[in-house]
């Protein structure tokens, strides 16, 4: 009546990514009693390829949640993971695994049992900076003639710009 799930995140398309938020999330599909309160948790975990009831990889932070309504069963169960997010890509770490279990006090109380989708997922809501602006020109001269001086009271710049996360709302001039 004990047991523990292992799920690892890629992250690598996010290095150099500002994190604002990180949300895992997983489908509850059944449990033994409606009655008790949830006592799932989400923890951090070494990174773990092949993890085994016998080599267990090492438990370092429990994430904030679970958060649900008070439905019995709830399609949207979600642990607060921005901080491990965050610190894993400081880190420039390529993975995150986590492990959802039942909370120590309550493992092998069968009536706290709760069953979720093999495949939770996470929502992550970050912003890449802009890339470095080219076509730098000060008066339709380019910048990239060396100095010069401009004798406009309201010189006109201008710069090819663009960001990695789209276009909106860019402006060159």
């Amino acid at each position: 009546h004990i047991t523990k799930s292992y799920f690892t995140f890629d992250l690598p398309s996010l290095r150099g990514a500002r994190i604002f938020h990180a949300t895992v999330n997983a489908a509850e599909t059944a449990t033994n009693n409606c009655d008790m309160p949830r006592m799932t948790e989400l923890w951090l975990t070494d990174n773990a390829s092949r993890p085994t009831w016998a080599e267990q990889p090492q438990e370092h932070a429990k994430l904030p949640g679970p958060f649900a309504q008070p439905e019995c069963i709830w399609p949207w169960v979600t642990w607060d993971a921005t901080d491990v997010v965050r610190q894993a890509i400081a880190a420039d770490q390529s993975t995150v695994t986590l492990a959802l279990r039942i909370a120590e006090d309550f493992q092998g109380d069968v009536a706290h049992g709760r069953r979720y989708d093999s495949s939770p997922g996470i929502t992550i809501a970050y912003n890449f900076p802009p890339n470095v602006p080219t076509d730098l020109e000060v008066d339709n001269k380019s910048c990239s003639d060396g100095p010069f001086y401009s004798g406009s009271r309201e010189p006109a710049v201008s710069a090819a710009v663009s960001d990695p996360d789209g276009t909106y709302g860019l402006a060159g001039r």
